[in-house]
């Protein structure tokens, strides 16, 4: 359209320089070697048309969205599965606990360990929450084991794969008694829970976001002829010997 519009306005300038050869008043600036005005009156409109067409085109750049296409589908972190200890990634893991643990103020426990979380946005920050022995009807069950923990993201690294969380299942800090009990680790964008869901308290997702999760089976059995097991990833922690 700019090009047309320069076009159709040199061709009307170009007309009126033949009339202007024609007149006799040019004709004589000619042959005493004065310059006629009209070749500088063109040039001088044409450059005020090019200012007029290109100015208003560079003054009315549409500015670009930066927020984020929150219509797509948040993609949600994975647990890297070969990282976790062979003896915690069995169908269950056996804690004792007896008489001889008790008479020496010690109490047993298993650290529930995940390596490595991957994350392909290294800038998000997950969070993590635990639970133990869910139950969707029992209000009791519902609410995490232990505070959330947050994996921090970063500006600084372009890693994917992150330090994952830990949860110490621990007899006397988390009140289990003998049994099978199941604990699960589910992690999302911080900001994802929808803690105003009623169906899955505390862990369902908001629209458009997804959680990765991870189950432990843990089997608590009394021994009272041998003391509950220290060696990684067991622990046997006594008063006074620090956690």
């Amino acid at each position: 359209m700019i090009a047309t519009e320069l076009s159709r306005f040199l061709e009307g300038d170009r007309r009126s320089n033949e009339g202007a050869r024609d007149n006799p008043l040019n004709s004589w600036r000619a042959r005493s070697g004065r310059r006629s005005a009209y070749p500088q009156r063109a040039f001088g409109r044409a450059r005020a048309l090019l200012l007029a067409l290109f100015v208003p085109a560079a003054a009315c750049l549409v500015p670009q969205s930066v927020d984020p296409d929150s219509s797509k589908l948040h993609v949600p972190p994975s647990v890297v599965i070969e990282a976790v200890d062979p003896q915690l990634a069995t169908s269950m893991i056996v804690l004792q606990h007896g008489s001889i643990d008790a008479a020496a103020s010690c109490s047993c426990r298993v650290v529930l360990d995940i390596p490595e979380v991957e994350e392909d946005d290294p800038t998000v920050t997950l969070e993590v929450r635990w639970f133990v022995d869910y139950d969707p009807n029992s209000p009791l069950t519902q609410r995490p084991a232990v505070p959330s923990q947050f994996l921090n993201g970063s500006f600084d690294s372009t890693a994917v794969l992150r330090q994952g969380p830990s949860l110490p299942f621990d007899l006397g800090a988390l009140g289990v008694s003998d049994g099978v009990h199941v604990v699960d680790m589910v992690v999302a964008e911080q900001g994802a829970f929808d803690d105003t869901n009623t169906t899955f308290p505390h862990r369902a997702m908001l629209s458009g976001y997804a959680s990765a999760a991870f189950r432990f089976v843990v089997s608590v059995e009394t021994d009272n002829d041998s003391a509950c097991r220290s060696d990684p990833p067991w622990a046997r922690v006594c008063a006074g010997s620090g956690p």
